[in-house]
Order: structure tokens, then sequence, then C-alpha cells
């Protein structure tokens, strides 16, 4: 068996589909076929990563 190789796009498209829809990770990796962990380790780091501000990426 191999590994399933994902985009970046599709990696960020499922990312927003927890983070900014509310849908989740459960519900949206069976929707795209893919394992719940496989989306928790794709959320993850985005949840822990702190945001810049506009204000401070000038």
């Amino acid at each position: 068996m191999t590994r399933r190789m994902f985009s970046r796009e599709f990696k960020q498209e499922a990312v927003e589909l927890v983070t900014k829809r509310g849908v989740n990770a459960a519900q949206a990796s069976r929707d795209l076929g893919i394992h719940a962990t496989v989306l928790r380790r794709w959320v993850l780091p985005r949840l822990m990563a702190p945001q810049l501000s506009p204000e401070m990426a000038s």
C-alpha cells in the first residue's frame, strides 16, 4: 500500500473546513475520504501557531 499525497491546496481547504466553517474534524474527514487523525495533524499546527495581526506584520 502506498502513501497518499495531498496538495497544499487540499490540505488548506480541509483545515479551513474545521477552523473557519466549524465542521468537526471527524465529519470533515469522512466527507473528504481521509482519516480523522490525518486531518487533526493538519489542523493542530494552525490552531497552535500565533496569528500575526496586520499591525504586527508591517
